[in-house]
């Protein structure tokens, strides 16, 4: 271990893994980057403690694109991240999230941020609670005015499958 180094992250969860892998891979940064974690097998980091989800279901343009970003780079995580021909697995799961209106605020909300989001290529749709009722009948759906459940990219991590350490 060096004496100092350029940056320090603490914390190696989603975050600071994201922040030390792209500073690193950068080829215009040519620092030093030091990332402290008390756990190396990253089994109980913040995200691996979390539900670990990733949803495109945002308001504002730049949180659906990082988001859609994060998506991609999770899907060939496996490949980018292999060394030596041992590629980790994160064992996404497929899952989501659902935002329900029950007032015309609410509803008139949902719609706003399912034109940002299609507008910016997420693959989110917005239901009618006729539309939800059907798809999901255990749902008691009366003071639904309208619905807003993820597509995929919606996915979970298992933070069941600790990250393989050498």
């Amino acid at each position: 271990m060096k004496d100092s180094y350029d940056v320090a992250i603490i914390g190696g969860a989603a975050t600071g893994s994201a922040i030390a892998y792209f500073l690193a891979a950068n080829p215009d940064f040519d620092g030093s980057v030091l990332l402290i974690e008390r756990d190396l097998n990253f089994a109980h980091a913040a995200t691996s403690l979390s539900a670990s989800a990733i949803r495109s279901q945002f308001s504002t343009p730049i949180n659906v694109q990082i988001s859609r970003f994060s998506h991609r780079f999770m899907m060939n995580f496996a490949e980018t991240m292999q060394v030596d021909g041992q590629a980790p697995q994160l064992n996404f799961h497929p899952g989501g999230y659902l935002f329900l209106a029950k007032n015309r605020d609410q509803a008139e909300i949902l719609r706003q941020n399912h034109t940002v989001q299609t507008a910016n290529g997420a693959d989110v749709v917005l239901w009618s609670a006729d539309e939800l009722a059907g798809a999901f009948p255990h749902l008691n759906v009366v003071d639904t005015r309208c619905a807003a459940p993820a597509a995929p990219p919606a996915r979970t991590i298992s933070a069941r499958a600790p990250v393989p350490t050498r």
